[in-house]
């Protein structure tokens, strides 16, 4: 996916944790993830995501496994603990 930022989204701890596109599509990462990256999920800006997505009548979710400003500029994110402390399945 890939479109203009409309709005962070916050963890419960108030920390950005992905962003909600002009689409309405949600962008998911880990908080960790988005510390480093705070300008790509700022109003306004231009992001492209890929990784794990869910779609349905109630819109687009995505948990973003790559990250950038455009789709030729995307950088891997570092692979995810599951719940409980277990690597990912793939």
């Amino acid at each position: 996916v890939h479109g203009a930022v409309r709005q962070p989204l916050y963890n419960s701890r108030g920390e950005v944790a992905g962003a909600l596109l002009e689409d309405g599509t949600v962008v998911r990462v880990p908080a960790e993830v988005a510390q480093g990256r705070g300008d790509l999920f700022r109003p306004g800006a231009r992001l492209a995501a890929t990784g794990w997505n869910v779609e349905g009548d109630g819109g687009r979710a995505l948990a973003a496994e790559a990250l950038g400003e455009n789709p030729q500029a995307m950088t891997p994110l570092p692979p995810q603990a599951e719940p409980g402390g277990q690597p990912p399945r793939r």
